[in-house]
């Protein structure tokens, strides 16, 4: 710490002016407030209205309004002024804080004048709580023929202080007359006056202007929140933004009912009755499942066209079951229409003899066919008269289908016998080439094929079909070539030649194979061993 003293002499006036410290913020701009010291009796505690010379009092210094000056008697007293530093910045603003202090004052302590004695001055920094920060002193010597004699300099804290950390400033003069005479005839102090140094806190202006500042990481927090409310969590508007975006974020948006209940219809158009897709889906729905319990519920059902073509054109139809429930005991009897066209009844004995009884197996001839029907029929075990009805009521229905199957068979069979004529007739030399007929069967098969395209109805397409593959696959003369034989020439060239059939050698056969046919005989024995 340097300290600078200057002194100038004017007219036989000394001045002394120092500077003691430095800036405590070096890059920081610094503003002097104006004076504030009161000078007034009341401002100085410790004092009484009074002035230079006297033959009385002297006890306590004396303070002189119309010269603003301090002088001190016999005893040793003391002067002082509290500042409120808050008080005195109050118009110069907010988030000042206070560096240091100017003062200058004029001390008489000549000896020649017989003004003189002892005289110091204290300056003191207190805290919100009255205790003291910083204190400075300073003595002012005895000086022969000087008079008045100008004291001035700025005191730097070593640190800025904030408002909110000081309270007051305290200036106190100490002094006492050396003759101990009676008024006051001591050192004097004319024209005190301080200023306050102060800067802005830029900290309380600006928190962000240093991340050194307390108040720096919640100013970034609002200054970003601001710009992005979706910047974090604990911004005041991120629920909100957040709605913005996605209103299914939360379910305190002002939008999620409707957001959500748009997002289950997407999924599932089934998911509620307001569902744009609702009546149509339901609708598609209703009719999926008729198709999977039968798939000729309509014309739309995926396997409408195999299960028509199964059933109208092949008779194949799916396994069906029939069951009626009367008690816990139970008859049952099956029913099977086999692929060479017969119905045949089987029931199984329920060990009741009146029910037994009722219970017929019955065979009835059927066209071929590649459908099985089983039919259940339940029955008490009491009430053979029940099972009976039962029973015939199946029974008819056997026979109802076996009748419809043995009449397919009658048209199958005639077709049949038909197309031998046919083929027997244009197999002779009165009838056409095989050439012709042929040609003759792809012709027949172009005009059903037309048949099939003009037709309107999917029923009468299937019911063309087998016309269609009937003609396209007409081979001429194949019945007679199945039905042929090949004569044993052979044969017959023995025979007459010796009168009768001819009959292998046994015994030459056994003696060619016998060897081989033991071994083979005790190789299939030693596995019984």
């Amino acid at each position: 710490m340097k300290k600078y003293l200057l002194f100038l002499i004017f007219l036989c006036n000394v001045s002394y002016a120092q500077v003691v410290g430095t800036q405590p913020s070096p890059n920081a701009t610094y503003t002097q407030s104006q004076d504030v010291l009161n000078p007034t009796v009341n401002a100085w505690t410790g004092t009484v209205q009074g002035q230079n010379a006297g033959f009385s009092g002297g006890t306590t210094p004396a303070f002189n309004p119309s010269t603003n000056t301090i002088i001190f008697g016999y005893t040793t007293a003391s002067a002082t002024q509290t500042v409120g530093i808050n008080s005195a910045l109050a118009t110069a603003g907010t988030g000042l804080k206070i560096g240091g202090y100017t003062y200058t004052w004029n001390i008489n302590n000549d000896i020649a004048t017989g003004q003189y004695g002892t005289l110091s001055s204290t300056i003191t920094l207190k805290d919100a709580s009255g205790s003291t920060l910083q204190s400075y002193n300073a003595n002012y010597p005895q000086m022969p023929n000087a008079g008045f004699i100008t004291y001035s300099g700025t005191q730097w804290f070593p640190q800025d202080y904030s408002l909110a950390s000081v309270s007051d400033l305290e200036v106190k003069f100490t002094g006492k007359d050396a003759k101990f005479w009676a008024g006051y005839y001591g050192p004097q102090v004319r024209n005190p006056s301080l200023k306050l140094e102060y800067t802005v806190d830029l900290c309380v202006s600006n928190p962000l202007s240093d991340p050194s500042c307390p108040g720096y990481a919640a100013a970034y927090q609002t200054q970003q929140c601001t710009l992005n409310p979706l910047f974090d969590p604990s911004c005041p508007n991120y629920t909100t933004a957040q709605c913005n975006i996605n209103p299914l974020f939360s379910q305190v948006c002002s939008g999620y009912q409707a957001a959500f209940l748009a997002q289950q219809c997407s999924l599932n158009p089934l998911y509620d009755k307001s569902c744009p897709g609702y009546a149509a889906a339901y609708a598609s729905s209703q009719q999926t499942q008729q198709c999977t319990s039968d798939p000729l519920y309509s014309t739309s059902c995926p396997n409408y066209a195999e299960e028509y073509a199964k059933k109208n054109v092949l008779g194949i139809s799916t396994t069906s079951t029939t069951q009626t429930t009367n008690s816990s005991s139970k008859t049952e009897a099956t029913t099977t229409v086999s692929n060479e066209g017969k119905v045949k009844t089987e029931v199984s004995k329920t060990g009741d003899s009146n029910v037994d009884s009722v219970i017929e197996t019955k065979t009835t001839s059927a066209s071929p066919s590649d459908t099985t029907a089983s039919v259940k029929l339940t029955s008490p075990s009491t009430g053979g008269q029940n099972v009976g009805t039962q029973t015939d009521t199946q029974t008819q229905q056997t026979k109802t289908e076996t009748k419809a199957a043995s009449s397919t068979n009658q048209q199958q069979t005639t077709r049949t016998a038909r197309t031998e004529r046919n083929e027997q007739r244009l197999g002779t030399n009165e009838g056409k080439s095989n050439i012709e007929m042929k040609q003759a069967s792809q012709e027949k098969a172009r005009e059903e094929m037309k048949k099939v395209e003009t037709s309107k109805s999917f029923e009468n397409q299937v019911a063309i079909q087998p016309n269609v593959i009937s003609a396209m696959s007409f081979v001429p003369g194949f019945n007679s070539y199945a039905q042929s034989t090949v004569p044993d020439i052979l044969q017959k060239q023995l025979q007459k030649q010796y009168g009768r059939d001819v009959i292998d050698n046994r015994n030459a056969g056994r003696r060619m194979f016998g060897g081989s046919d033991r071994l083979h005989e005790e190789m299939i024995n030693q596995q019984y061993r």
